[in-house]
């Protein structure tokens, strides 16, 4: 919908999995917007970093959507049925899937680099997102933000190409 109405960019927030693949989620765990208790119920508290990319890639991050209608646009009628059809199963994005999209759609993109209270600084997260960004020449079409500021000067450190 966003390219439907002219959008020229997103804001999306980064986490690090297990196996250090970069993915696509805010909350710091799977069980808002998945069924990761159904599928993995002994993995308590379910938390990203906890899970490698293969295991979440098993989760369905659509169909919480339309259960919950957190924003009230199903209640409205601004989702249609076929939209909140296609929700259901949905896999949940890399890093480098949402920036080849960007690069495809010639938008801007926000990405938040997360950092939750009872994890370390993780600034391999830091400079595999600055790694990939180079690797795909997005320089110009990325800005980096955290809430965590020792990120934020890590990134300048880093810099981009």
């Amino acid at each position: 919908k966003a390219l439907e109405v002219g959008a020229d960019g997103w804001e999306l927030d980064v986490q690090m999995t297990r196996d250090r693949e970069l993915v696509i989620i805010h909350d710091e765990t799977l069980t808002r917007t998945s069924n990761v208790e159904e599928l993995f119920p002994n993995r308590k508290p379910w938390l990203v970093r906890d899970f490698t990319l293969r295991e979440i890639q098993k989760l369905d991050f659509g169909s919480w959507f339309n259960r919950t209608d957190p924003f009230g646009q199903i209640a409205a009628g601004k989702v249609s049925k076929e939209e909140q059809n296609s929700y259901r199963g949905l896999k949940i994005l890399t890093l480098r899937e949402a920036l080849e999209f960007t690069k495809k759609t010639k938008w801007k993109v926000n990405i938040e680099i997360k950092s939750f209270p009872f994890e370390p600084n993780n600034f391999e997260l830091v400079e595999e997102v600055i790694n990939l960004i180079n690797q795909l020449g997005m320089e110009k079409m990325v800005m980096l933000s955290s809430f965590n500021h020792t990120y934020i000067k890590r990134v300048r450190e880093l810099d981009l190409k």
